[in-house]
């Protein structure tokens, strides 16, 4: 297994070692924990890159961490990249931890990984230390994996914990939810521009001017506009419109097949069409235009439909919408 470097990828909810304005969050959990009152199964439900992996990732390794060298800063909520368990986790081979999430080939979490979990359940933790299941993007279950979760679900040992990450933008199965502590997260405006300062200045990101970005804080969270400075740098995508924009990264994920880039576009598809809808209220056309690509995508991604005529079609809505 190649092993990652933390310093490399600063968009990685893995690699972020600083926890911004989740002090709250945070404590609660911590709370729960030492009253031995921390459910066995959680579900963390909130907008797409809010934070809730990044949130759950520093939880853990205030968990595995308590008792080692360089353990979790409780005093600034940050991780030390040398702390031992940090760096097992990120590499994916701590015995105590397993993380379940869509592979970059495969649009679903399969069947297979929730079998490789049951090995993972009746083996002897390492220093009969609790266990801890990190499923994210729980949404994307399918209906055999999802079924074949809920019987590890039924009956969590004393030392096993379920944390689940849920975009709330996106369905899932009453069966697994109705199983979990729901734990939702939630950021105002003000709280994202805090964070994404933060971020700015910590990474020294492309942006002279956070104003730039003033209008998309309601419909972007601090994750998905962090990939968008990222990725416009990246792929140097200098125009300002939001149509040229939307344009370029469609251009861009036709030609690279970069998961995040098609995130990116259905985060702007989002934002452009409450724009329009915005400055023509009576128009009506905007806010089926707007389901119309969000549904094009879902399903392109779901069933693997030719994505070349697809997002050619959702080039044409855009652009048409620009004249």
């Amino acid at each position: 297994m190649n092993k990652k470097d933390p310093q490399e990828n600063y968009v990685d909810p893995m690699s972020q070692l600083c926890l911004y304005n989740y002090e709250n969050y945070f404590e609660s959990l911590i709370k729960l924990h030492n009253g031995n009152r921390l459910p066995k199964i959680m579900l963390f439900s909130g907008e797409k890159g809010i934070g809730k992996t990044t949130l759950l990732f520093h939880f853990i390794n205030y968990l595995l961490s308590k008792n080692e060298k360089h353990s979790y800063s409780l005093d600034n909520f940050k991780i030390n990249h040398e702390n031992k368990s940090f760096n097992l986790v990120y590499n994916n081979l701590h015995p105590n931890f397993y993380l379940i999430q869509n592979s970059t080939k495969k649009k679903n979490i399969e069947i297979n990984q929730i079998r490789n979990l049951f090995n993972f359940l009746n083996k002897t933790t390492y220093l009969n230390d609790i266990k801890i299941v990190l499923i994210i993007d729980t949404e994307n279950l399918n209906k055999n994996s999802s079924n074949a979760l809920l019987k590890s679900l039924e009956e969590p040992s004393n030392n096993t914990f379920f944390f689940l990450v849920h975009d709330s933008n996106a369905h899932l199965l009453e069966t697994i939810k109705s199983r979990c502590y729901e734990f939702k997260i939630f950021h105002n405006t003000d709280s994202k521009k805090e964070i994404m300062s933060k971020l700015i200045n910590q990474f020294d990101l492309p942006i002279s001017n956070l104003s730039s970005l003033e209008d998309k804080y309601k419909y972007l969270t601090p994750g998905i506009l962090l990939n968008y400075v990222k990725l416009k740098s990246i792929y140097k995508i200098e125009k300002n419109d939001i149509y040229s924009e939307l344009v370029s990264f469609i251009d861009v994920y036709l030609k690279e097949k970069n998961e995040m880039v098609l995130k990116v576009i259905s985060f702007l598809n989002e934002y452009l069409h409450h724009q329009l809808y915005l400055n023509n209220p009576t128009n009506l056309t905007f806010y089926y235009n707007k389901n119309k690509v969000a549904n094009n995508i879902f399903l392109m991604k779901k069933y693997n439909l030719d994505e070349r005529n697809i997002l050619s079609e959702v080039k044409n809505i855009v652009e048409n919408e620009k004249k």
